[in-house]
């Protein structure tokens, strides 16, 4: 039973950012990146940026979340 949508829904994305970290060795993902399954990778992955800043009302990452992705290499910070 799944107990909340959000929870796993970012679970999923956690572990596709983790194949890509350990196929590629960064987190430099492109915007437009999508997975060989289908996931929109680079979104997800800017979303967690937004939601890092408590940007555009997205929920907040939890202290787990954040060390999670820091564990694999998350690129916060963008270069422009």
């Amino acid at each position: 039973m799944t107990w909340s949508v959000y929870s796993e829904g970012w679970a999923n994305g956690y572990e596709e950012a983790k194949h890509f970290y350990e196929v590629n060795g960064h987190l430099d993902v492109p915007g437009g990146y999508v997975t060989e399954s289908g996931f929109t990778l680079g979104s997800w992955i800017a979303a967690q940026r937004q939601a890092r800043m408590g940007q555009y009302g997205r929920t907040p990452l939890t202290k787990e979340q954040r060390a999670r992705l820091d564990s694999i290499g998350m690129l916060w910070e963008t270069r422009k």
